[in-house]
């Protein structure tokens, strides 16, 4: 926010994108597993990251996900894009 009211800022802001295509997740997991954090523990509170990336579901019909069948062997689901 200090760059935003035109004031010099202490440093740069930090930033790091740790969930790029879906393989951050499994990063995350084995980071944590390694570290002995619990599940809960954020990569991105942990490493004092300053700007945090919101993406919301940009698919054609978000209301209509779900889980079509499943079994012991497969699960069937729709994403937003059908």
């Amino acid at each position: 926010m200090t760059a935003l009211a035109f004031k010099m800022p202490d440093r740069v802001p930090r930033f790091e994108h740790f969930d790029a295509f879906g393989v951050g997740r499994e990063f995350a997991d084995i980071w944590r597993e390694k570290k002995g954090f619990a599940p809960e523990v954020s990569i991105d509170d942990y490493y004092n990251n300053d700007i945090k990336i919101a993406v919301g579901d940009e698919g054609l019909m978000p209301t209509r996900t779900g889980v079509l069948e499943q079994t012991s062997e497969y699960t069937i689901t729709r994403n937003s894009w059908g």
